[in-house]
């Protein structure tokens, strides 16, 4: 699990789809919305029942997803929201594979320092 001070409260995921800008990688997509405060960077992961039916291999997938996150914490700017939308793609997939994904993600996005 993420520190709380890097985690995106469920009561902010609809702000952020709303005006977040999207970014699209190969395992899931990630919205990107930036805060006034310079707080560091939050995240919260969105994995539809379309994307896998059992909650089983859902939860697999956060847990990948935020061990691959881990490594880049202390190296992302301050005062940004990111929520991620997890493909079908994603289901089987290494925390390797998430980590190089997501590395390509940030720095498409421009949020690594």
């Amino acid at each position: 699990m993420l520190p709380k001070q890097y985690r995106l409260p469920g009561y902010c995921f609809p702000e952020v789809k709303a005006q977040g800008k999207i970014f699209h990688g190969q395992f899931f997509s990630l919205l990107v919305l930036a805060r006034t405060e310079a707080a560091p960077p939050r995240f919260g992961q969105i994995i539809s029942k379309k994307v896998h039916k059992l909650a089983v291999k859902r939860n697999q997938v956060k847990r990948r997803l935020r061990e691959a996150i881990r490594p880049f914490l202390k190296q992302l700017k301050p005062g940004f929201d990111g929520l991620i939308l997890v493909k079908q793609a994603a289901i089987d997939v290494s925390v390797a594979e998430l980590e190089k994904e997501i590395e390509k993600t940030f720095q498409k996005t421009g949020l690594i320092k």
